[in-house]
């Protein structure tokens, strides 16, 4: 999840008592967690190298805080407050979900329906000597009804993803695109099938990125002008692909 809400008065009355240091490392820590919505890792040493934990210091303070506010169980560290608000979350994008995908049929259905409305009457073989030429801004009319976007369904994008044999969830494709009303900024989108095309090229870039080591990130980033102190692997990938 790219949101969650962050209660500031429950936060500083939670954290009141804890050092600067462990305030951070709580903060990264259920921030990770919202982000890849999951438990953390029991591996106390690799959830360090996720949260940058480096110093002495800031490996006690991860043990500290997971003592505290974590629940340990044999999946991993659980977070009640966490997966309450997790659990909000996928319902209200569950509902969106459904949503999106009815109005993408019933959009559908009406481009269909207009386009059997507009079916063309057969002319009468009789020649019309009085009928005017057709002209210039009659034939510019007939273009832009030819041109006419209509959007894909799932199943299209579906089709289209398989063919190109991408890794690109169809569904996530078409609600992102249907909630912008298939805006790209403030043109609209003539060309579904492009966009398609654009989200490999992303991904690719994507897919090269997470696969440096935690080193390799920081000096990118550090390349880039990004501040890499209290940030975690994921946020660190974001900013860097922002850049990019």
């Amino acid at each position: 999840m790219n949101f969650y809400p962050h209660h500031i008065s429950d936060f500083n009355n939670a954290t009141r008592h804890l050092t600067r240091v462990e305030r951070s490392v709580y903060r990264d820590a259920i921030e990770l967690y919202y982000d890849t919505e999951s438990v953390l890792t029991d591996d106390v040493d690799r959830l360090q190298r996720k949260l940058l934990c480096r110093s002495d210091e800031e490996k006690q303070a991860l043990i500290d805080v997971l003592d505290e506010f974590f629940d340990l169980h044999d999946d991993g560290y659980f977070h009640e407050r966490c997966d309450h608000e997790i659990s909000k979350y996928r319902a209200n994008i569950s509902a969106k979900a459904k949503a999106g995908i009815a109005s993408a049929k019933a959009r559908k259905q009406k481009a269909v329906d207009r386009k059997h409305n507009s079916t063309r009457v057969k002319s009468s073989s009789t020649a019309v000597h009085n009928q005017e030429p057709i002209t210039n801004n009659q034939e510019e009319s007939r273009e832009k009804r030819k041109s006419r976007f209509i959007p894909p369904s799932l199943d299209d994008v579906k089709a289209y993803c398989l063919e190109r044999n991408n890794k690109i969830d169809a569904e996530t494709f078409l609600n992102f695109y249907e909630s912008s009303e298939w805006m790209r900024g403030k043109t609209k989108i003539k060309d579904w099938k492009s966009c398609v095309r654009t989200w490999e090229s992303r991904e690719s870039k994507n897919q090269d990125i997470s696969k440096l080591s935690d080193d390799q990130l920081i000096a990118q980033a550090e390349k880039l002008g990004i501040h890499t102190e209290g940030m975690y692997r994921n946020n660190l990938i974001s900013a860097i692909e922002a850049k990019q």
